[in-house]
């Protein structure tokens, strides 16, 4: 038994390293602030293509490059180590509190459809489901942050479930400034990934010796 406790810390511990590069967070920083950029044609009756286009160009790009850095300059700088962690103990809890908010939304959703609770939201401040769901998103990333032994990822998860409501309330004073939350919550999260690339890059530098 503590072997295995040994074992699965040793692992978190390995996949912690996985996330020191900072990669990631240029990849999730950079395409928040691409999707921010697009946020004002929401409510200005652009073709869904105008919208949707940019974010997904700009992830099949940023997974190539994310692939060619991580295979080129990366590996040959710790390697590459294969993990023995069991889907179902990690990803496993975040997919299963993915479900859970899925299924809540759509719960609350269909009863307000089918009953008075849509006139009393329709009441309520408009940014108060977005403040659920920005708790949400708060909680996957911790979850996540807890996983990968990157404790930044709290940061990030707060940045972007503040952005949530904070984007309705700027809204409804300047739709041209909507973006500018969700903006500057990626915009944090690229630039903290690149500072750690750096540094990753400078600290385990490539040998030069023959083994």
């Amino acid at each position: 038994m503590l072997n295995n406790k040994k074992i699965q810390e040793a692992e978190r511990k390995v996949l912690g390293l996985n996330y020191k590069d900072g990669l990631w967070d240029i990849l999730m920083g950079l395409y928040f602030v691409v999707q921010s950029m697009v946020k004002p044609t929401n409510d200005s009756g652009a073709a869904p293509i105008v919208r949707y286009l940019p974010p997904m160009i700009y992830l099949v790009i940023g997974l190539v490059a994310f692939g060619y850095v991580k295979h080129h300059v990366i590996a040959p700088r710790i390697g590459m180590v294969k993990l023995n962690i069991k889907p179902n103990n990690q990803m496993g809890r975040i997919f299963i509190v993915v479900a859970i908010m899925v299924v809540i939304t759509w719960v609350i959703f269909l009863f307000s459809a089918n009953s008075g609770l849509g006139s009393y939201l329709a009441n309520r401040p408009p940014w108060l489901m977005d403040v659920f769901f920005g708790l949400g998103i708060f909680l996957i990333f911790s979850m996540i942050a807890y996983s990968a032994q990157s404790p930044r990822f709290c940061l990030y998860g707060l940045l972007l479930g503040i952005s949530l409501p904070a984007s309705v309330i700027i809204r409804s004073e300047d739709q041209m400034m909507v973006a500018y939350p969700t903006m500057v919550a990626g915009a944090v999260m690229a630039m903290i990934g690149i500072v750690m690339l750096v540094r990753f890059i400078r600290d385990y530098p490539v040998s030069t010796h023959e083994a």
